[in-house]
Protein backbone atom coordinates (compact mmCIF):
# COMPACT_ATOMS: atom_id res chain seq x y z
CA UNK A 1 0.00 0.00 0.00
CA UNK A 2 2.78 2.28 0.55
CA UNK A 3 4.50 1.86 -2.37
CA UNK A 4 1.50 2.61 -4.42
CA UNK A 5 1.25 5.95 -2.54
CA UNK A 6 4.65 6.60 -2.79
CA UNK A 7 4.14 5.76 -7.01
CA UNK A 8 1.27 8.56 -6.75
CA UNK A 9 2.89 10.79 -5.70
CA UNK A 10 5.92 10.62 -7.16
CA UNK A 11 3.71 10.53 -10.67
CA UNK A 12 1.72 13.46 -9.36
CA UNK A 13 4.98 15.55 -9.03
CA UNK A 14 6.01 14.52 -12.28
CA UNK A 15 3.18 15.48 -13.66
CA UNK A 16 3.30 19.15 -12.06
CA UNK A 17 6.83 19.94 -13.02
CA UNK A 18 5.88 18.95 -16.96
CA UNK A 19 3.13 21.29 -16.57
CA UNK A 20 5.25 24.05 -15.32
CA UNK A 21 8.36 23.24 -17.80
CA UNK A 22 5.99 23.90 -20.38
CA UNK A 23 4.70 27.19 -19.43
CA UNK A 24 8.31 28.27 -19.39
CA UNK A 25 9.03 27.14 -22.79
CA UNK A 26 6.22 29.08 -24.56
CA UNK A 27 7.33 32.31 -25.34
CA UNK A 28 5.44 35.39 -23.98
CA UNK A 29 3.76 36.94 -26.90
CA UNK A 30 5.69 40.08 -28.22
CA UNK A 31 4.24 43.48 -27.75
CA UNK A 32 2.75 45.41 -31.07
CA UNK A 33 5.14 47.46 -32.68
CA UNK A 34 5.14 50.88 -32.23
CA UNK A 35 4.51 52.91 -34.89
CA UNK A 36 7.40 55.20 -36.53
CA UNK A 37 7.69 58.79 -35.00
CA UNK A 38 5.88 60.89 -37.11
CA UNK A 39 8.28 63.37 -38.79
CA UNK A 40 7.93 67.26 -37.73
CA UNK A 41 7.04 70.05 -39.82
CA UNK A 42 9.35 73.02 -39.58
CA UNK A 43 8.26 76.46 -39.40
CA UNK A 44 10.15 78.56 -41.74
CA UNK A 45 9.49 82.08 -41.22
CA UNK A 46 9.03 84.28 -43.90
CA UNK A 47 10.80 87.46 -44.93
CA UNK A 48 8.91 90.34 -44.67
CA UNK A 49 9.17 92.91 -47.80
CA UNK A 50 10.51 96.17 -46.77
CA UNK A 51 8.04 98.43 -49.33
CA UNK A 52 10.25 101.65 -50.20
CA UNK A 53 9.20 104.69 -49.19
CA UNK A 54 7.99 106.90 -51.70
CA UNK A 55 7.94 109.83 -49.96
CA UNK A 56 5.10 112.50 -48.86
CA UNK A 57 2.11 112.83 -51.90
CA UNK A 58 0.04 115.36 -52.66
CA UNK A 59 -3.26 113.63 -51.91
CA UNK A 60 -2.17 111.85 -48.68
CA UNK A 61 -4.39 112.84 -45.80
CA UNK A 62 -2.93 114.67 -43.06
CA UNK A 63 -2.15 111.92 -39.90
CA UNK A 64 -5.36 113.48 -37.98
CA UNK A 65 -7.56 112.60 -40.75
CA UNK A 66 -6.34 108.70 -40.62
CA UNK A 67 -9.12 106.66 -38.69
CA UNK A 68 -7.37 105.64 -34.90
CA UNK A 69 -7.56 102.08 -34.90
CA UNK A 70 -8.47 100.56 -31.49
CA UNK A 71 -5.82 100.44 -28.85
CA UNK A 72 -5.06 97.03 -27.56
CA UNK A 73 -5.58 96.73 -23.85
CA UNK A 74 -2.40 95.79 -21.78
CA UNK A 75 -1.91 92.07 -21.32
CA UNK A 76 -2.66 91.40 -17.90
CA UNK A 77 0.37 89.41 -16.35
CA UNK A 78 0.70 87.41 -12.77
CA UNK A 79 2.76 89.50 -10.21
CA UNK A 80 4.49 85.91 -10.13
CA UNK A 81 5.55 85.93 -13.79
CA UNK A 82 8.87 87.42 -13.33
CA UNK A 83 10.02 84.76 -11.16
CA UNK A 84 9.68 82.45 -13.44
CA UNK A 85 11.11 83.60 -16.65
CA UNK A 86 14.03 81.27 -17.35
CA UNK A 87 13.91 77.39 -16.53
CA UNK A 88 16.37 77.35 -13.67
CA UNK A 89 13.93 79.31 -11.40
CA UNK A 90 10.81 77.38 -12.69
CA UNK A 91 12.73 74.09 -11.50
CA UNK A 92 13.08 75.88 -8.57
CA UNK A 93 9.87 77.10 -7.73
CA UNK A 94 8.82 72.94 -8.25
CA UNK A 95 11.46 71.53 -5.91
CA UNK A 96 10.17 73.99 -3.19
CA UNK A 97 6.51 72.82 -4.03
CA UNK A 98 7.49 69.18 -3.46
CA UNK A 99 9.53 70.07 -0.46
CA UNK A 100 6.85 72.54 1.11
CA UNK A 101 3.93 71.15 -0.19
CA UNK A 102 1.63 68.61 1.13
CA UNK A 103 3.21 65.15 1.39
CA UNK A 104 1.88 62.36 -1.71
CA UNK A 105 -0.27 60.47 0.23
CA UNK A 106 -2.39 64.09 1.22
CA UNK A 107 -2.59 65.34 -1.90
CA UNK A 108 -6.05 65.69 -3.65
CA UNK A 109 -7.88 65.23 -0.64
Amino acid sequence: MELLLIAAVIALLRWVAGKMSAEEETPAPLPPPVPAPRPRRIRRAEPLAAAPDPGPRADARPPSALPSAPMPSPRRVSPYARDFRDPASLRRAVVAREVLGPPLSLRGR
